[in-house]
């Protein structure tokens, strides 16, 4: 077979397979272009390999023929396809091919613009938030706390000056272990209680001021009681681990210790305590330094502790002092052998009895009177 036959053969194949994959006008054509773009360049190579070739005129009408009919072949298809349309083409075997869907076209939603909310809000009435983490637990029932936001309570300081917080608004929110490294640190809770110089809105005015400049995110808290007594100030940290917890670094004006005895607990030099508040509940405090919980379920566990403490250290001290009486009475005049081996195994006794009041009394921290005790909190104010 000459060079002609074959071009016409291998051009005749490859525009079956063109229009065998064509399903639209629009692929028709695009297959012509192509077609059209591969036809000439076979053109100008068989040209140049062909040109001084005894078979050129041969190979010329071998391109020709297939190309004239492509031509008349992609008018009737491209017409047909224009008519038929995308849903009406259909296969080589003559079944219809299925119609293409158009993917549908969705707009992107844009939330609105949130609305331009002053750095500082100072309602009349601060607004009532339902329900605030109160160390750890809930604040609730009939009343709601009040949360404020860049403005100062309406609270004295000890020299009659209205309370001025030093706010830093790049202060993040402390973990747990934040809170206590940074009031580890802090030696508010050093400076002494006074009625003329040093009360507990200074306290919670110093920590809020030395919190927020650690860069730690703090409020001042004040908490009014049901029976309408002074109200008590301190502070709060939102932390990302324990929700709200409230600190209160007032030194207390009074410890609660047991009598002059054997064994004295609740003297201690660090003020700084837990803050348990509850609306509803009288207000509770237990020392910093120990291991405690914050919520005021712990509290209430901890006041049930103290209370199992102090009856456990007053029937040792009942002991001992009836132990040392029967000592100086056996010093005075000893009677047997027997007795002194009986009150040897009545110390040992008392020894180890000692050593779980000291790791109770460890456990509880120290004992403080809070403010208003047993009296319930009716308002919390939160400043940030």
């Amino acid at each position: 077979m000459d060079t002609g036959k074959w071009a016409v053969v291998i051009w005749a194949a490859v525009l079956a397979v063109i229009f065998d994959i064509s399903k639209s006008a629009y692929d028709l054509l695009a297959a012509f272009i192509i077609y059209f773009i591969g036809f000439f360049i076979c053109y100008v190579v068989i040209k140049k390999l062909f040109r001084n070739s005894p078979s050129w005129g041969a190979v010329k009408w071998g391109l020709a023929i297939p190309f004239i009919a492509l031509v008349l072949i992609f008018i009737l298809a491209f017409i047909n396809g224009m008519i038929v349309g995308y849903g009406g083409s259909t296969s080589s075997s003559g079944v219809p091919y299925p119609p293409s869907v158009t993917p549908a076209i969705t707009m992107p939603v844009v939330p609105p613009a949130p609305p331009n909310v002053p750095g500082v809000i100072a309602p009349p009435e601060p607004p009532a938030v339902p329900s605030v983490a109160g160390s750890g637990g809930s604040v609730g029932q009939a009343s709601s706390a009040k949360v404020y936001s860049g403005i100062d309570p309406n609270y004295a300081l000890a020299d009659g000056d209205q309370v001025a917080l030093t706010r830093n608004d790049k202060a993040t929110n402390p973990t747990w272990a934040q809170v206590k490294s940074f009031m580890a640190q802090d030696q508010t809770d050093q400076i002494q209680y006074s009625l003329t110089s040093f009360v507990c809105a200074d306290y919670a005015e110093r920590i809020y001021d030395n919190a927020e400049a650690r860069g730690i995110r703090t409020a001042f808290v004040v908490i009014s009681f049901q029976d309408d007594s002074v109200p008590h100030a301190l502070n709060a940290f939102q932390t990302t681990d324990r929700g709200l917890v409230f600190i209160d670094s007032t030194q207390p004006l009074v410890s609660v210790v047991t009598t002059p005895g054997e064994k004295e607990f609740g003297v201690v030099t660090n003020y700084d305590n837990i803050g348990y508040v509850e609306l509803g509940q009288p207000y509770g405090i237990v020392s910093l330094s120990t291991n405690w919980g914050t919520s005021y379920q712990d509290y209430v566990a901890w006041e049930k502790a103290l209370t199992s403490f102090k009856t456990e250290l007053a029937n040792y001290n009942a002991e001992i002092e009836r132990y040392n009486a029967r000592i100086n009475a056996y010093n005075a005049n000893p009677t047997s052998e027997a007795e002194y081996y009986a009150l040897k195994s009545e110390g040992a006794q008392l020894d180890q009895e000692s050593t779980k009041i000291d790791a109770d009394g460890n456990r509880l921290g120290g004992f403080w009177e809070p403010p208003n005790d047993n009296v319930p909190v009716s308002t919390i104010e939160v400043y940030w």
